[in-house]
């Protein structure tokens, strides 16, 4: 496992020899980093909403739940993961997940 150490001086050393890292290899950590990250936020995002459950987006003014029927990987790295979810009315839409949150089934939701 490599190891890497962020001095003061907002530098990166190499964690072996204390060598400064160069931009090439500074671009190639953050790419794995990158890589790391999303996948901890794939876990995340599938044991925090699971299919069947029940949400709503905080950025939309409706106060009706979708359910959570499928996901969506970010590729590049401005993107994020989504919840495809699926409204009352049987529309599917893609929600950011940073804008979900868990709310109550519908009345007559299961």
């Amino acid at each position: 496992m490599d190891r890497f150490v962020l001095d003061d001086d907002i530098v990166v050393r190499d964690g072996g020899d204390g060598r400064q890292l160069t931009g090439a290899e500074i671009t190639a950590l953050m790419d794995r980093l990158h890589r790391a990250r999303l996948q901890a936020l794939w876990r995340e995002i599938r044991q925090q909403f699971p299919l069947g459950a029940w949400v709503r987006s905080t950025r939309t003014p409706r106060a009706t739940a979708d359910q959570v029927v499928g996901y969506r990987y970010a590729v590049a790295p401005a993107e994020e993961h989504r919840l495809r979810v699926r409204s009352p009315r049987g529309v599917d839409l893609l929600i950011p997940v940073t804008e979900a949150e868990r709310a109550k089934p519908p009345e007559g939701g299961k």
